[in-house]
């Protein structure tokens, strides 16, 4: 005869990030993000026709007046002609550094 033996284990951790942090990371993507569009002359009324999103909100996105989700910032990203994770990278600069104007199909070092 056969017998079986499950258990499960609980494991609980505190590493939440909290709403404020995730804001200011939120933030600084989406800084990195215009800073892009603003060095390759792209307008939000070319990001709006690119991605579906209206013109206000792009402006409401850039101006953190509005948070968008991370698929919402993922289609920026692709209109701009930036790699997400190049813009996450970006991102980790701002604050750091001054940022200077990319050209085209210019990766950010780490």
């Amino acid at each position: 005869m056969k017998s079986e033996v499950t258990f499960s284990i609980k494991i609980t951790y505190s590493t939440r990030m909290k709403k404020r942090e995730a804001q200011q990371i939120s933030d600084k993507l989406v800084e990195a993000l215009r800073f892009v569009r603003e060095s390759k002359n792209i307008s939000r009324y070319r990001v709006s026709k690119l991605t579906g999103i209206s013109e206000s909100s792009v402006k409401y996105i850039e101006e953190c007046r509005q948070r968008p989700t991370f698929y919402i910032l993922q289609m920026i990203a692709e209109a701009i002609g930036i790699d997400i994770v190049d813009a996450i990278l970006l991102s980790r600069k701002l604050g750091s550094e001054p940022l200077q104007p990319i050209a085209e199909d210019h990766r950010p070092e780490d």
